[in-house]
């Protein structure tokens, strides 16, 4: 914006996103936390079987440590978007 007129407190402004960006940004925030909590209780399956509660802990560790994944995915490579100053009405 570095070629349109200055913004003032209490201006609007639109922020436009792609559509494509979006469903990049959606699918990087919901897969890693949604395949934790599935392979999680897998994976504590294969190595205690029998236990539930070790699924139980497979899958809350599994969710949160997707969590973190797709949090620091998203840091590194946030959607890309357009700022523009909305029209006064």
């Amino acid at each position: 914006m570095a070629d349109a007129t200055p913004l003032h407190p209490g201006d609007g402004v639109i922020i436009e996103v792609d559509d494509g960006e979006l469903l990049r940004a959606a699918g990087i925030a919901y897969l890693p936390p949604l395949a934790g909590l599935l392979a999680g209780p897998v994976a504590a399956a294969a190595l205690t079987p029998g236990s539930e509660l070790a699924a139980l802990a497979g899958a809350v560790l599994g969710l949160t440590v997707g969590w973190g994944a797709s949090r620091a995915w998203l840091r590194r490579s946030p959607p890309r978007y357009r700022l523009r100053a909305a029209e006064a009405t």
